[in-house]
């Protein structure tokens, strides 16, 4: 039983190793992530807006989605989010608690899509709710890891007032523009789609090349800017 087990999952692992398209679209969709979440936090610092927790998390789940559509796959989204998380090494500033909060954000997003994917498909508008979810999950997990579990800056001494006003206040924004941003990003994913495999099968060399361009000048960009 055991050995069939892993038997199974030794398949399963090679399967997914030898599957180009699937780490192209992770590596495509992390990168560009990745390559907005910091250029897009240390604009709005510099001008001192502020929230800016809510505006980088809905362009994350807009990302997300759209890679959703185009490949839905279980964990996809996890390992995006580590691969966006990367680019934090990437910034004017280097803070681990932002590097925990883009991979969890990924992650929760995952659990949250895989669970709600075929329970709310007729609904387009509905599945919004995919990205209130996530935000609410990924805002909680955060504070509560930051300010009891892995005491961080200065999350501990904000106590649980600390923990309201991100959870509560920060993380109700960031459910609205999860909310949009997930409705809006897999309408935009199905938009793409077809022309995404069709470039794909049809136009292989020219598909490849471009993507890994594209993965390329995000990560180049981040470097030398």
């Amino acid at each position: 039983m055991i050995k069939q087990v892993l038997n199974k999952f030794q398949r399963r692992r090679s399967t997914v190793l030898k599957d180009k398209k699937f780490w192209l679209i992770i590596l495509l969709f992390g990168s560009i992530w990745g390559g907005l979440e910091v250029l897009l936090h240390d604009s709005l610092k510099m001008v001192n807006f502020s929230p800016i927790s809510p505006v980088l998390t809905a362009v994350g789940f807009l990302t997300l989605a759209v890679a959703r559509m185009i490949y839905n796959k279980r964990g996809s989204s996890a390992i995006i989010g580590g691969i966006a998380g990367l680019y934090k090494f990437l910034g004017l500033a280097f803070f681990p608690c932002q590097l925990f909060a883009v991979i969890l954000q990924g992650a929760t997003f995952d659990v949250v899509y895989s669970y709600l994917d075929k329970r709310l498909r007729e609904n387009s508008i509905k599945r919004g709710v995919i990205g209130s979810l996530s935000a609410y999950l990924s805002y909680l997990v955060f504070v509560i890891v930051v300010t009891y579990i892995v005491p961080y800056s200065f999350w501990p001494s904000r106590g649980l007032s600390g923990v309201l006003n991100h959870a509560g206040i920060e993380g109700s924004f960031a459910a609205l523009g999860g909310f949009l941003a997930v409705s809006l990003g897999e309408r935009l994913g199905r938009k793409v789609r077809e022309k995404f495999y069709y470039l794909q099968s049809s136009r292989a060399p020219l598909f490849y090349t471009s993507a890994v361009s594209v993965i390329l000048i995000c990560w180049l960009l981040m470097v030398f800017l």
